[in-house]
């Protein structure tokens, strides 16, 4: 559009789809106890069908959407920006749906021989970031007796019992994303050079529930320093820092068959 600002547009839509299974659970009867001859099922009827039908995990349909633009600046400086949209529906989750929201901006200077710069802003917003849904922090369950002549010291709660009562949701991926990178370059002389570089990321999903609140963190900057004395002899210094935090929520499967 014209010679100093530039569009680019790029679309895609992607339908992933695979055979249906059926999963024949084998149900080996007990060997002993009062549920001697009784498969798990027979033994709990609460519990259920143990055999299923699944499909592919990643059976899903997706479209992404991403546009570009440039715009040339006065004193040779250049601002790129752009927006990138995703849908990702999954036909076999309990979260089935998730829309990615993604604009960037960035800013590069040329101008001056001597000092040179850039930096760059990326705000991510995700809608219904995949999670896993109901998967800590059951509510306390009344055991009822546990059978058996003399009775097992344990409560007769079964795990798919606590299970099926959960009611935190956990996630390790964010609700929103900041993302800032900068970096300057600045050369005094020929035989001298300084440069800087910073990158932060703060990422947080605090739309979960009152339980799992996730945040991320991390702050990375760095230096390097060239210096030429002679001709042929060049020396090279730097320093870099990193540091990350996160918070979560995990839950540790106590109940595991």
């Amino acid at each position: 559009l014209g010679e100093r600002l530039g569009l680019s547009l790029q679309g895609r839509n992607l339908d992933v789809s695979g055979d249906t299974l059926f999963v024949d659970v084998i149900e080996r009867p007990a060997d002993g106890g009062p549920q001697a001859g009784l498969t798990f099922p027979e033994a709990y009827p609460d519990f259920g069908e143990p055999d299923y039908f699944t499909r592919s995990s990643l059976e899903r349909e997706q479209f992404d959407f991403r546009l570009d633009g440039r715009l040339r600046l006065p004193a040779r400086n250049l601002l790129r920006f752009g927006y990138d949209f995703q849908e990702l529906e999954r036909p076999l989750r309990e979260l089935a749906r998730t829309q990615t929201h993604n604009l960037r901006v960035g800013i590069s200077s040329l101008g001056s021989r001597r000092l040179k710069a850039r930096a760059r802003y990326v705000f991510t917003k995700f809608r219904n970031p995949f999670a896993h849904l109901h998967a800590a922090l059951p509510p306390a369950l009344q055991p009822f007796p546990s059978p058996g002549s003399p009775p097992s010291p344990f409560g007769g709660t079964q795990y798919f019992e606590v299970y099926g009562a959960r009611v935190a949701d956990l996630s390790n991926f964010p609700h929103q994303t900041h993302q800032f990178t900068g970096s300057a370059t600045w050369s005094p002389t020929d035989r001298l050079a300084l440069s800087g570089h910073f990158r932060l990321r703060d990422s947080a999903n605090d739309e979960l529930n009152d339980f799992g609140d996730w945040q991320d963190t991390e702050i990375s900057p760095s230096f390097d320093l060239w210096f030429a004395p002679l001709e042929k002899l060049g020396l090279a210094a730097s320093y870099s820092y990193h540091r990350r935090r996160s918070e979560t929520l995990f839950g540790i499967a106590v109940y595991d068959g």
